[in-house]
């Protein structure tokens, strides 16, 4: 009889166990704080920066969020909140305006994003974003195989405001998964596991004036950064010359 007790104890144990670590994991976020308290969070995590104006709330996904804000200093930076422990935390504070890429959910591509917050001292009209696999060949079990080089373009404009948060294209998500499934299925390897899965898939951008020029903005290249862990994967994107691109144009 004990036996059946201290069984059902631990069973009854158990659930309270589970339905408190899904509640505090997986329960549906709070909605998102008001900009006073988005402005005392970035300036107590970072005060360094000292925001005074956030511009903007933008939604990834429900658990995550990129906040474009303007500091005292009149740096234009851009912060990362994640719903996690039950509550609206920052993941990371970046002062540095240029184009990164976010990725929510690192193994899915259609979770990628590009952010950025210009500074209108830089003077830029627009920004061409690129999606580039480098052409191939190689030779496996006496069969050679050739991939040709591909090359995507999607263009921005700067002209109505400093920031923005685009998601990668549909087309550039479906060359992605399918090159990534037939790596792994040519050549199945614990690298393979995460995108990219190969160096010869790669995002690059180019930032040009209002007169369609070429023109690197230094203002918006200049700053810091506060990371409080591994919650947001930002990765670099490289800068590109049109003489790189122009030819397929």
């Amino acid at each position: 009889m004990k036996k059946k007790s201290f069984l059902m104890t631990g069973i009854a144990v158990a659930v309270i166990l589970f339905a408190m670590i899904y509640w505090f994991e997986f329960s549906e976020p709070n909605p998102f704080p008001p900009t006073e308290q988005l402005l005392e969070e970035i300036n107590n995590s970072y005060p360094e920066v000292t925001a005074k104006l956030i511009q903007d709330t933008s939604f990834v996904d429900e658990r995550h969020v990129v906040v474009p804000f303007i500091s005292n200093e009149n740096m234009y930076g851009l912060s990362y909140w994640v719903w996690k422990n039950h509550e609206w935390q920052i993941a990371e504070i970046d002062t540095s305006g240029i184009p990164r890429l976010f990725k929510a959910n690192k193994n899915n591509p259609s979770s990628y994003y590009f952010v950025w917050n210009i500074h209108p001292g830089d003077a830029l009209g627009s920004i061409e974003f690129y999606f580039v696999r480098d052409r191939n060949f190689y030779v496996s079990d006496n069969i050679h195989t050739y991939s040709p080089k591909i090359q995507m373009m999607k263009e921005v404009s700067l002209k109505d405001k400093s920031y923005g948060v685009m998601q990668l294209p549909e087309e550039w998500v479906t060359i992605i998964e399918e090159f990534s499934k037939s790596q792994l299925a040519n050549k199945p390897s614990p690298s393979f596991q995460h995108f990219f899965p190969d160096q010869s898939m790669y995002f690059g951008w180019i930032p040009y004036d209002e007169m369609k020029r070429e023109s690197y903005p230094e203002l918006s290249s200049n700053g810091g950064g506060f990371s409080t862990g591994d919650d947001v994967e930002l990765e670099h994107v490289m800068i590109f010359n049109r003489v790189d691109v122009e030819y397929l144009k």
